[in-house]
């Protein structure tokens, strides 16, 4: 008879690179029922690939002594501290918190710029696809691979976004005719960028670019697009912390 095995010591085995399914399943379920949060996060460590705590905490930006209390239970985790861990572990939020749904659920998105006057998107680098974002936000849905965020800018978009709308939309691509008669986010060689309707022009290559409350723009050529994944109205998603722990402790200490 195969002897019991406790859910800290499955979980010490996968560290270690030994299959805990090969364990006594009644007392290491599939869906890990009886976890603590603390048993989550280091669950969550381990599948996202970090072999040990320490290389979590320095991904992470958090003292190796906090992120260690966190994962052993002898500390309690903070509500950003578990936003920041859900992130980097990429880990659903509320599976984390709770132990409620889908662990590897990844729902957070970087907000890459700001949707203005007549759907033009003002952005704080070059391409929408690079690493920076202005912030990042958790979203009520699963986003996919690429994706990135804007954020409507006052009543800008108004009637049909309301301010602070998120708008998710999927990895730019240069197929730009699978895209005719849909709303996309679009840019020009020029570095414009604009949410609009994007509507076949004069010519091959051109199109002409409509939105509610602006006049078209006409015959103008197009680099790329991405099509728009979901809308998020404003009460539904949820801010992510700025700055790592650590670089929060700087500013702190700076400031005395």
């Amino acid at each position: 008879m195969a002897a019991k095995v406790s859910i800290a010591q499955a979980l010490h085995k996968a560290e270690l690179g030994v299959n805990p399914f090969l364990c006594d399943l009644q007392s290491f379920s599939l869906h890990y029922a009886g976890m603590d949060k603390h048993d989550r996060l280091k669950k969550a460590r381990i599948d996202a690939g970090f072999r040990s705590a320490a290389a979590a905490a320095e991904r992470v930006g958090v003292p190796y002594g906090t992120y260690s209390g966190h994962e052993n239970g002898g500390r309690g985790i903070k509500d950003d501290e578990l936003k920041l861990y859900a992130k980097a572990f990429k880990a659903s939020l509320a599976w984390l918190a709770t132990g409620e749904g889908e662990q590897g659920i990844n729902n957070a998105v970087g907000v890459k710029g700001l949707i203005g006057v007549g759907g033009s998107i003002e952005t704080g680098s070059e391409q929408l696809d690079a690493e920076g974002n202005i912030f990042e936000v958790l979203v009520p849905v699963p986003v996919p691979q690429g994706a990135f965020a804007l954020q409507v800018k006052g009543d800008s978009m108004w009637p049909r976004y309301d301010p602070e709308d998120i708008i998710v939309c999927s990895k730019p691509s240069n197929d730009l005719l699978r895209l005719i008669g849909w709303e996309a986010v679009v840019t020009t060689p020029e570095g414009n960028r604009y949410l609009k309707r994007l509507v076949q022009g004069s010519a091959p290559g051109l199109f002409t670019l409509e939105s509610h409350n602006a006049a078209p723009l006409r015959d103008v050529p197009v680099s790329w697009a991405s099509d728009v994944y979901a809308v998020v109205r404003a009460p539904h998603w949820q801010r992510l912390a700025e700055t790592s722990l650590r670089q929060q402790t700087r500013k702190a200490g700076s400031s005395k």
